[in-house]
């Protein structure tokens, strides 16, 4: 293939922090079977980590740019880590926008105002079905509990400016209709995305089912350049200081790891990032992923959106055949 600008590409527009890999629940469409060794960011690693992407945008004819925006999640669930609300509070206050994946079990009142205090941008919470035995069975945590920490961390949210949206996973144990859970939420006044609620599988790690790919669901087209938008566009990394390949690193003991942010530079992750997409075959764990490609790409390309033509737009984000 021709190597186009896109090939170029030195740019992060998200930057995921696992503050810890333990979680409280056991969601059906999370392979933690092959967790690695379990512990928490201590403070020391992420300022590390943070002080990595404090260059800004540094302009440049390959369009080099880093986002200053953090999604709090890996492979555990933020609010696990005791510090959590503290933690948020320090990444705001040195300019990063945070975005908050979490199940909100550990939002207890208490917690909630630490939380809507602390800058955090946006908060995502997990909360698989409406009904207390499919929410059960899909995410084994306590229904009424749960329900009653998302509605008052909604309030709250919603009463300082913080956007806050409930997100779910068409899982086998998930029965309720789109409809039904659209107007479960709308009755309590809270957002929930019933467009994006594919079940990948985690680059292999899951099973979900027959391995074609359908809908939005595509496997990577290695006759593109960018053949993965989560590689190229997202830095993953684990609580332990190790950058990762992408996000479904974090739930195998056989990581693909790039490097260490006791030891690398921004600049020598990236052009391992670089040295990945362009080899062939692609790895084996990336082959069998099968991943909504378009939402997903077009979601972490979206802020540099402006910068690309109409023709890098479509191919980085599979919305146009591979040359």
């Amino acid at each position: 293939m021709t190597p186009s600008r896109l090939s170029e590409l030195d740019v992060t527009t998200e930057i995921e922090l696992e503050l810890t890999n333990r979680c409280n629940a056991a969601c059906v469409g999370c392979p933690r079977d092959d967790m690695p060794s379990f512990g928490q960011m201590t403070d020391r690693t992420l300022d590390r980590i943070l002080s990595l992407y404090e260059v800004g945008d540094v302009g440049g004819s390959n369009m080099s740019w880093i986002a200053r925006r953090v999604t709090l999640a890996g492979g555990g669930d933020p609010l696990i880590h005791p510090r959590a609300p503290q933690v948020i509070e320090h990444i705001a206050q040195r300019g990063f926008s945070v975005h908050l994946i979490t199940n909100a079990t550990g939002a207890t009142e208490p917690r909630i105002e630490q939380i809507v205090a602390s800058g955090v941008s946006s908060i995502a919470v997990s909360f698989w079905g409406i009904e207390a035995d499919e929410y059960e069975r899909s995410m084994k945590l306590p229904f009424a509990r749960a329900l009653r920490n998302v509605e008052r961390l909604a309030v709250r949210a919603r009463e300082n400016g913080i956007p806050l949206t409930v997100t779910w996973v068409r899982a086998p144990t998930v029965l309720s209709t789109s409809e039904a859970i659209a107007k479960f939420w709308d009755a309590r006044g809270i957002a929930v995305n019933v467009s994006d609620n594919e079940m990948w599988n985690r680059g292999g790690l899951l099973s979900t089912g027959p391995t074609e790919a359908t809908g939005d669901l595509l496997f990577p087209d290695p006759a593109r350049e960018i053949w993965c938008a989560d590689l190229v566009l997202s830095d993953a990394w684990s609580w332990n200081g190790t950058c990762l390949m992408c996000c479904c690193n974090y739930f195998t003991s056989a990581r693909h790891v790039l490097g260490s942010v006791e030891k690398d530079t921004y600049a020598t992750l990236k052009q391992r990032k670089r040295d990945l997409v362009a080899a062939r075959p692609l790895p084996a764990m990336c082959q069998t992923c099968l991943q909504p490609r378009r939402k997903q790409s077009s979601w972490l390309a979206e802020p540099i959106h402006s910068r690309l033509s109409a023709a890098e737009w479509d191919d980085l984000t599979y919305r146009a055949p591979a040359a």
